[in-house]
């Protein structure tokens, strides 16, 4: 398990084994077969080519590689032969992207697709958020530390950056790692993503527009 300097020497647990979290250095993963990596996309793009450089089959977390057009972007249980023909590295989607493209590929076989819309409403996952809404309950004045507007009784859409459209990165992503997942490059898909006052889970309605009308088997 290779990790960076600040995590190197720490050995977490696995079944019944502790393993040695070691620094990641050039060439310390040549070698190797197969290399998950669950780093950012900066430390991607630096550890992931030089992988598979040495021959390792990568598959990689982050969203450094997904829509690279070279670069398969695989649900297994959707696209997997789109990983035949890869070059060293396979991508992983964002965790907002599989869920959907799940249920849309069906479809797409079915009956084809004109138009998806999709929204999703994510947890806040526990930033400040027992703090706050203690405070915003008690009426005290609530000042956020982590988002640029305080989340307690309210949405707020600030998920990574915005373009000069106003759409943030998560709903950027959204839209077009599904075109990519499902090989249709022209689908019209609109989303939304917010943060929701909530610890944990995400909710996702999807509507969908097929291209043919469908009826029941």
């Amino acid at each position: 398990m290779f990790a960076s300097a600040r995590s190197a020497g720490r050995q977490p647990g696995f079944t019944d084994r502790q393993l040695q979290v070691k620094e990641v250095t050039p060439g310390c993963l040549d070698g190797y077969r197969l290399v998950p990596v669950g780093a950012g996309t900066a430390v991607s793009r630096e550890v992931v080519p030089r992988a598979a450089e040495a021959g390792a089959a990568v598959v990689d977390k982050s969203s450094a590689y997904r829509l690279s057009p070279q670069v398969p972007l695989v649900v297994p249980e959707v696209n997997l032969t789109a990983r035949a023909g890869y070059q060293g590295i396979i991508a992983n989607p964002n965790c907002t992207t599989i869920q959907p493209v799940e249920a849309l590929a069906p479809l797409a076989r079915a009956a084809g697709l004109e138009r998806v819309g999709m929204s999703s409403y994510q947890s806040v996952a526990g930033t400040e958020l027992t703090q706050l809404s203690q405070g915003a309950l008690a009426g005290d004045p609530v000042r956020s530390q982590v988002y640029p507007y305080p989340i307690p009784l309210d949405l707020l859409p600030h998920i990574d950056s915005f373009d000069d459209q106003e759409c943030n990165g998560e709903e950027r992503k959204l839209m077009a790692e599904t075109r990519k997942i499902l090989d249709l490059p022209e689908l019209h898909t609109s989303a939304t993503v917010v943060r929701v006052l909530a610890y944990r889970g995400h909710d996702m309605p999807v509507m969908v527009e097929p291209c043919e009308r469908l009826t029941r088997a």
